[in-house]
């Protein structure tokens, strides 16, 4: 299969290239900063989009319409024109909003510009979808892996220079690259028209996840529950993303299983598994 990838410096694009490629699929990566009018389609069966811009304050709302939405449904519209066999969205969790419990009757409920724009793409595109063009929307959690951006290596800090780490006893969804790449190559080869929740085989606390990066370097974590408690219940965006509950059900959740959760941490820890 030839796959085009946007997102050209991007954690993710860069890392489902490998992967589409370790499978001998063909693949093209490409930048969008400049629109798209250059990007060639020809021959190209399938588009996976994973540019955009993601959680920069300084973007306005209509700057966020024009590359998130705006873009990415000009680029869909090209794809289907020139005869591609299908387009495949990385949107994100975050369209369900402070939902906690997520389930498959969950209405989404974008708070952030950032979600809202992954929304709105998402409408648009499923509109073009087709017996002959397929719409794939996949809705990962928080991303880690080895050299990830974002705040997994603030976390890693924490635990290896402190010997207490908060267990607030919340519930999450995470998603190790590698899992996340073998479940789009998944999604683009089934060529149907779908919208995916991927995870980890397993949710977890933020403690969990603490404590096995602790394991990583030879470290028993304590856990503070008072700290845990309090901070559980403090009304401050940041902290509630951090110790809240976010969280995809079974009855959505597609569980990825090529790594475990265990051996995920460890390879983003650089353990030798």
């Amino acid at each position: 299969m030839n796959v085009l990838i946007t997102g050209l410096n991007s954690y993710l694009a860069g890392n489902l290239s490998e992967e589409l490629n370790n499978n001998d699929d063909k693949v093209t990566l490409c930048s969008v900063r400049n629109g798209i009018d250059d990007i060639e389609l020809d021959n190209i069966d399938v588009v996976v989009h994973c540019a955009a811009i993601v959680h920069n304050k300084k973007a306005s709302t209509e700057l966020y319409k024009q590359v998130n939405v705006d873009l990415t449904v000009s680029l869909a519209k090209k794809a289907k024109e020139n005869g591609c066999k299908g387009f495949c969205f990385i949107s994100s969790m975050a369209v369900f909003g402070k939902t906690e419990n997520i389930t498959r009757h969950t209405r989404p409920t974008p708070v952030s510009e950032y979600a809202k724009s992954k929304l709105a793409a998402e409408r648009q595109l499923l509109k073009l979808a087709s017996t002959d063009f397929f719409i794939s929307i996949v809705r990962p959690p928080m991303i880690y892996g080895r050299n990830c951006p974002g705040n997994y290596g603030i976390l890693s800090d924490i635990v290896q220079k402190s010997p207490f780490f908060p267990d607030s006893e919340n519930c999450k969804s995470f998603i190790y690259i590698d899992n996340l790449t073998s479940h789009i190559l998944q999604v683009i080869h089934a060529s149907k028209t779908i919208v995916t929740h991927p995870t980890d085989e397993k949710n977890v606390s933020v403690f969990d996840f603490a404590r096995e990066i602790a394991l990583c370097h030879g470290k028993k974590l304590f856990q503070a529950k008072i700290i845990g408690a309090l901070l559980k219940n403090i009304k401050f965006s940041v902290i509630n993303k951090a110790f809240g509950n976010a969280y995809y059900n079974d009855d959505i959740a597609t569980r990825i299983k090529k790594v475990s959760f265990t051996d995920a941490v460890k390879l983003t820890e650089n353990v030798i598994v």
